[in-house]
């Protein structure tokens, strides 16, 4: 138990949470933005939602590296459009569902 009386994976889950409404709002803001610039920053194919590298970084918070190691691994699915590597939006949500469900092992 922690301070708040919460346990260990209850901490864990509840960070992943935290990580996920940042997510929503960089989203939210990247889109605003793309509506003020009229410079799209989303492509938009048979109604899936597609992010660039630089966009999928953003909206995680991390690093060029970290994210294509999560994608060397096979943990994030991406493709090429030409030489642009890009990321199905559905593919980022089952990315970090499966962040959610795994186990909490501490520090």
């Amino acid at each position: 138990m922690n301070r708040l009386g919460l346990s260990e994976p209850d901490v864990f889950g509840a960070a992943i949470d935290a990580l996920a409404e940042r997510i929503a709002r960089r989203v939210a803001a990247i889109l605003a933005e793309e509506r003020e610039t009229d410079r799209p920053s989303t492509i938009v194919t048979y109604d899936t939602e597609v992010l660039s590298v630089k966009q999928t970084m953003l909206v995680l918070g991390i690093g060029k590296a970290k994210l294509y190691e999560f994608i060397r691994s096979g943990e994030l699915v991406s493709f090429l459009i030409g030489n642009r590597r890009m990321i199905r939006r559905e593919d980022l949500d089952d990315f970090l569902r499966r962040l959610r469900g795994q186990e909490y092992t501490g520090p």
